[in-house]
């Protein structure tokens, strides 16, 4: 019996050593995390304090596991190197792309939707790809948006110059400073900086991409899929941490409307823009090209289009975001998506272009007020107004507009959100 009860307690012992050991070695798991400065995204402030979407979140994966962070600062090129070679175990505020994911392991869940966005002087003429033409673009070293960039202008026979420089706020100081006559930088970071910059935000957008977390290749799988369990719960969860934070670093009460109404202004632009381009491109070819390259040419082009128009259908027409695109000169509305039709209670299968923005306005004046900023090239961000259904019903609307071509016509891109209940929360 004594024997029995000494190989019991050796047993006992052994099987509480696994056990602290175990629980220390979760306890201290230090992850190094790269942190580069993408307001509002990831960033450090002036007191040192390590701040942004990405970071609130992944935060609180942390406290939930034990996780200690270790952050790296690094120029966004030195963050890529050391994650691939494994001096730092996980980045974020990075876009998803299939040539990058043979490189790192990133979350199946995005985080939010960016897209690239070129910025000129206030008083630029540049105002499409065209205009580019011999220009000095300042873009950042490795950027997925720069890629993109590239690929377009050669893909439609643009030839630029390229000031490279390590972030996005250097590519801001270049065409601030005019050693650049344009930049191109992420919507997100345009929207902290622009003004403090001095720069002019133009309808060049383009690549929207979702942003998500990435690890070095291979080596942290069971973490990929511990970030990934708890990321959708966040999304899953109203008034989660997640979306506490978006409301804090964005101003809006859902994540959801958020990456869909950016990643809709992102893809109808890029139709316009490949419409107009492939326009300008075809009388440009005509002069110089026999008729079988140009018939390529046009080919190449029909196709490109084609499948953007695509993802116009499939992302904006069912997305929760309305939007609404209305004659420039008129108001009479060109498209609505369905949300839009709900919103204002436009009837299944009724056709939207004999309604007018007109009657959507509660305000005359402030119908007035708001075109008049738009007839001027101005930008409408987050305007609350008085706004009124077809059955008559009033209701209070955030309203952001800008004015774009639209299939060669003046028009103006509107996205609408009901905050009747916001509202009344405050009130």
């Amino acid at each position: 019996m004594a024997c029995v009860w000494k190989y019991f307690k050796v047993l006992h012992s052994l099987l509480f050593t696994i056990l602290v050991g175990s629980v220390s070695a979760h306890a201290e798991q230090t992850l190094n995390y790269g942190l580069h400065q993408n307001k509002p995204l990831n960033f450090k402030d002036d007191k040192g304090q390590v701040k942004g979407l990405v970071i609130d979140v992944f935060s609180h994966v942390a406290q939930q596991e034990n996780w200690k962070i270790n952050y790296q600062p690094c120029t966004w090129a030195e963050c890529l190197a050391r994650l691939e070679n494994g001096e730092i175990d996980v980045l974020s505020a990075i876009g998803f792309t299939e040539k990058r994911s043979q490189i790192y392991d990133f979350t199946d869940t995005p985080i939010i939707t960016n897209w690239g966005l070129a910025v000129t002087q206030p008083k630029s003429k540049i105002n499409s790809l065209i205009d580019l033409s011999g220009k000095v673009v300042a873009v950042m070293k490795k950027a997925g948006h720069t890629r993109a960039f590239k690929e377009m202008l050669n893909r439609f026979r643009v030839e630029a110059v390229y000031l490279e420089v390590d972030s996005f706020k250097e590519v801001l100081e270049a065409v601030s400073k005019k050693r650049a006559d344009a930049g191109v930088i992420n919507r997100l970071f345009a929207s902290q900086y622009s003004k403090k910059f001095k720069v002019k935000e133009t309808s060049i957008i383009f690549n929207p991409i979702e942003i998500r977390y990435a690890f070095t290749k291979g080596k942290h799988k069971a973490l990929v899929e511990t970030l990934d369990r708890h990321l959708s719960d966040l999304h899953e969860t109203e008034r989660s941490v997640y979306y506490q934070s978006l409301e804090r670093w964005f101003g809006k009460a859902s994540g959801n409307e958020i990456a869909v109404w950016l990643k809709s202004v992102a893809i109808i632009l890029a139709v316009v823009g490949i419409i107009l381009l492939g326009l300008t491109l075809f009388f440009k070819f005509e002069a110089k090209k026999k008729s079988q390259a140009l018939a390529e040419e046009i080919d190449d082009h029909t196709k490109t289009q084609q499948e953007n128009e695509s993802l116009f259908k499939a992302i904006v027409h069912s997305g929760p975001a309305s939007l609404i695109i209305s004659d420039a000169k008129t108001g009479r509305l060109i498209y609505a998506n369905q949300r839009a039709k709900i919103l204002f209670d436009i009837a299944f299968g009724e056709d939207e272009t004999q309604y007018n923005m007109i009657q959507f306005f509660e305000s005359n004046e402030q119908r007035e007020e708001l075109r008049e900023i738009l007839n001027k090239g101005g930008i409408l961000r987050d305007r609350e107004v008085m706004m009124k259904r077809c059955n008559g019903q009033v209701f209070w609307a955030s309203v952001t507009a800008n004015p774009m071509l639209f299939k060669g016509q003046d028009t103006f891109a509107t996205s609408i959100l009901d905050i009747t209940e916001r509202k009344a929360q405050v009130a």
